[in-house]
């Protein structure tokens, strides 16, 4: 496991305990109050969930750029970071004429990328991963279904006033199946340089 999926599920797990007197015993009313906290849930654990892949992603790059720039090492994410970017390099350009200034602009064009998304979902994370290696054909579908649903869940919550009825149990249940559905992407992480 990665130092971020451990961190991940630490963190959602203290979210958990901060919401704990929510859940047992579970409200039966049905209230403007208990909404708001459930719909606080959401948007707390989808940030932690948003932060997971942003990191993986920085540290990944971080480290491979770091590698190259130390003893012209490629690792595959930044072959794929090189490979995947869509930025053209004119001739003209007399501040890219290089392997290594070239390297660096592709570099800091992902981290605004990284740092310009905003959210979970699998056009998200097209976005993300394919830059540095991972391609979306190796990740689970039934992830990308829950991830794309809380995806939605989410923008929902945030930017909408209008009532929808959550209940708390199934709120919880769907964040703890994308923890456990997300061991065997992290598995992949962890092996990307």
């Amino acid at each position: 496991m990665t130092k971020e999926y451990i961190k991940l599920k630490k963190r959602i797990e203290e979210i958990k305990e901060n919401f704990s007197f929510f859940i047992e015993p579970y409200p039966k009313e049905i209230n403007n109050k208990n909404q708001d906290l459930i719909k606080s849930f959401i948007l707390l654990c989808h940030t932690e969930l948003e932060n997971y892949f942003e990191n993986i992603c920085i540290r990944i790059i971080s480290n491979s750029k770091a590698t190259y720039d130390k003893n012209q090492k490629l690792f595959p994410s930044l072959l794929s970071l090189s490979l995947m970017s869509d930025r053209n390099f004119n001739d003209n350009e007399q501040d890219f004429t290089t392997t290594q200034s070239r390297l660096n602009k592709l570099y800091t064009n992902y981290f605004a990328t990284i740092n310009n998304n905003n959210g979970v979902k699998e056009k998200d994370l097209r976005k993300l991963l394919p830059i540095i290696g991972i391609e979306m054909t190796t990740i689970d579908d039934t992830l990308l279904s829950q991830l794309n649903a809380f995806g939605t869940k989410r923008g929902q919550t945030a930017h909408t006033t209008k009532k929808q009825i959550r209940r708390f149990k199934e709120e919880v249940e769907a964040v703890d199946n994308i923890i456990v559905a997300l061991e065997e992407l992290d598995k992949i992480f962890e092996n990307t340089k």
